[in-house]
């Protein structure tokens, strides 16, 4: 049997414990790292949930509506007459008193009507020509 005897120098010995120091500094921050990642991953999983939670709940007290346009076809055909016929928009009442019938009948059908026509128009003739109107239940 043979002993073997080995001494290391003081700085050899202070590598040593430097570097276990080190192994087990690594091995506590990356348990650390660990355990931040999971309570991350469960914040993240709860607030999730939370703003599921919450817009359902949104979606639930507040119908929402759709709005289908009516009457598109006549309206692009009064505001190209308006273009081609600038100053003289009385050209365009035949449109218009077409346009105007299509939303009654839509209001009629008890439809949900969104009509906004903006249009700029000379004084006299803004009144008849033109109709305005949001209807909602």
């Amino acid at each position: 049997m043979q002993l073997c005897v080995c001494v290391c120098s003081p700085q050899a010995r202070q590598l040593e414990e430097r570097d276990k120091e080190l192994r087990k500094q690594d091995a506590f921050y990356r348990e650390q790292v660990a355990k931040l990642k999971e309570r991350s991953g469960q914040f993240y999983k709860v607030s999730n949930e939370n703003y599921h939670k919450a817009a359902d709940e949104v979606n639930a007290k507040f119908k929402r509506y759709e709005i289908s346009p009516v009457c598109t076809d006549l309206q692009g055909q009064i505001l190209k007459c308006y273009r081609e016929n600038a100053g003289k928009t009385l050209l365009c009442s035949n449109i218009a008193s077409q346009y105007l019938q299509c939303v009654n009948n839509a209001k009629q059908v008890n439809m949900r009507v969104c009509v906004c026509v903006c249009l700029i128009f000379s004084p006299l003739d803004s009144l008849s020509l033109v109709e305005s109107d949001s209807k909602y239940p």
